[in-house]
């Protein structure tokens, strides 16, 4: 499903323009959505790019990764002021 949302919308944070649907100022909005109502194939092809770019950021594994990623970079962050603090006689 294609989307039509305005450029300081919740939907940019989402949608890509020109490419997963189309952003524009508040005042272009009905004739973007007659615009696309009017071209069958850029609807067909905003949704399946949108459902594509979906699957991607909303995939279980995909967030799971991400999660142990945040993980690793964290400790390995932790780690790094550990050692430094050690090293100068300030940790336990």
């Amino acid at each position: 499903m294609p989307v039509v949302g305005t450029v300081d919308g919740p939907l940019a944070e989402v949608v890509t323009d020109g490419v997963t649907g189309r952003l524009v100022p508040p005042d272009l909005l009905a004739g973007t959505i007659r615009d696309l109502l009017a071209d069958e194939e850029l609807r067909r092809a905003y949704g399946a790019e949108g459902a594509r770019w979906v699957r991607g950021a909303y995939d279980w594994t995909v967030a799971a990764l991400r999660t142990v990623e945040a993980y690793e970079r964290t400790r390995a962050q932790h780690a790094l002021t550990h050692e430094g603090a050690t090293a100068a006689g300030l940790a336990a």
